[in-house]
């Protein structure tokens, strides 16, 4: 090892190690004001908006101090192609956990909700999978480590939305378990083969099965 990487192994390590620790603070108080100081229908916007922002000056520090390769973490690519096994435990399996709640409940959510769905479906996987997958990969732990480490955090990040907008200790408790496992699942599978596209893909169907946008705007009920 050189002389710079020897300076820049420190930083990558308590950097990557404390960046979801910085979001997830940074996010907490953006949420504290938003709920204060905004209607509960439209304060989860505002809340999301900023939690997007704070990855993103994550991913500004790592680039500007050159830590990761984003072409990496960005590599949209289908190729190459993940085992069936890896697919079904990684993938299949976490996108299916929430389909109880769609089932449940979809009846009950208004056709134009469902747009809002679909549109936030499609950019929140974008943002948590790059960073809680993408970015956390490279903290320079062993495997296990990574895993456990970046999947309870990013459980406990769920905590942070889910109980200001109802307050139901059941259902937090359930949403933060079921995100921990999702989480667990989704760095194993990316450890494999680094494809992030298949992650945000089965991200997509657990935000389109959990109807976050109707729950939280107080359109359907939690429980």
């Amino acid at each position: 090892m050189n002389t710079a990487e020897m300076k820049k192994d420190p930083i990558l390590k308590y950097f990557l190690v404390l960046s979801p620790i910085l979001v997830l603070i940074i996010t907490k108080i953006i949420v504290e004001i938003c709920t204060k100081k905004i209607e509960p229908q439209i304060s989860w916007l505002p809340s999301f908006i900023g939690y997007y922002l704070t990855i993103l000056l994550m991913f500004f520090i790592a680039k500007k101090i050159n830590l990761v390769s984003f072409k990496d973490i960005f590599n949209f690519s289908f190729k190459p192609i993940p085992k069936v096994s890896w697919i079904l435990a990684g993938v299949i399996f976490p996108a299916l956990i929430p389909l109880n709640v769609s089932i449940l409940k979809i009846g009950l959510v208004p056709f134009e909700y469902m747009i809002y769905i679909l549109i936030f479906s499609v950019i929140n996987p974008i943002f948590e999978e790059t960073f809680w997958r993408g970015l956390l990969a490279h903290i320079p732990f062993n495997r296990i480590f990574i895993i456990l480490y970046s999947a309870i955090l990013f459980g406990f990040s769920h905590y942070l939305f889910w109980h200001f907008w109802f307050n139901i200790p059941i259902v937090t408790v359930v949403t933060v378990i079921s995100t921990t496992v999702m989480g667990i699942m989704w760095m194993w599978f990316y450890q494999k083969c680094k494809n992030i596209i298949y992650l945000i893909i089965s991200h997509f169907f657990v935000d389109v099965f959990n109807l976050s946008v109707a729950i939280y705007s107080g359109i359907i009920p939690a429980w």
